[in-house]
């Protein structure tokens, strides 16, 4: 019997950091794939003109996790604002590694930044 307790006092320290470890990484992956989704979607409605510069970071945080939606950095700049024909709309989106996962135990022994962006052609308006 002591043995055993012994073996798992030794095991159960290593057995949960690499279960919960599992975890955050899902959640991190997940994130990450969330800004990227958000930041493409960003940058395809300002390019089509359906939404402006004031709404994008609110359209942002609809596409990300609860647990992500207050600490992401967004920046959306565009080349040539005025010229439709030459305008290219990039957004890029970052955000700490210990916010993009509720768990926080592994990101927070070595934090590091995940970043994403997109880059869309500005569309010309409809004439009909």
């Amino acid at each position: 019997m002591g043995a055993a307790t012994l073996e798992l006092a030794l095991i159960a320290p290593v057995l949960m950091t690499l279960i919960f470890g599992g975890f955050e990484y899902g959640f991190l992956a997940y994130s990450m794939s969330c800004l990227q989704f958000g930041a493409n979607v960003v940058a395809r409605d300002v390019a089509v003109n359906h939404l402006g510069r004031a709404n994008a970071q609110a359209s942002l945080a609809a596409h990300l996790p609860p647990w992500l939606q207050g600490d992401v950095t967004m920046v959306l700049t565009e080349d040539h604002p005025g010229d439709p024909r030459m305008n290219s709309v990039k957004v890029e989106v970052s955000a700490l590694s210990t916010a993009a996962t509720p768990l926080s135990m592994v990101t927070r022994l070595h934090p590091w930044t995940l970043r994403a962006s997109a880059n869309v052609r500005q569309e010309l308006p409809y004439v009909d």
